[in-house]
């Protein structure tokens, strides 16, 4: 997801003619709900384990917990596991199986 912010170039000049810096809007900004992050794919109970564990900094200005969304990305990208490789050594007919095992000693 790819948020663009367009600021009139007047606005612009005005902010550096007073000396500010013009508003800038990274993906460190922003900030998702408990109901957001478990939209991009994070369990409720895992994002507050998380957040117990001291894996997820979490804040609460108002009613509502807040999380960096690049946080929540981050911890699921984390939690990825491996793929696991196929077993084709062992052949599918299930005496020749055995008979494998039984000569590799498993």
């Amino acid at each position: 997801m790819k948020i663009t912010i367009e600021i009139p170039d007047a606005e612009i000049h005005a902010l550096l003619a007073r000396g500010l810096p013009p508003p800038v809007s990274s993906p460190d900004d922003i900030f998702v709900t408990r109901a957001g992050a478990v939209r991009l794919g994070l369990e409720g109970k895992a994002a507050m384990r998380a957040e117990r564990e001291g894996r997820l900094s979490a804040y609460k200005p108002g009613r509502q917990v807040l999380y960096k969304k690049a946080a929540v990305l981050a911890l699921i990208e984390s939690s990825r596991l491996a793929p696991v490789p196929a077993n084709d050594a062992e052949p599918e007919d299930p005496f020749e199986r055995a008979v494998a095992r039984a000569e590799s000693g498993r």
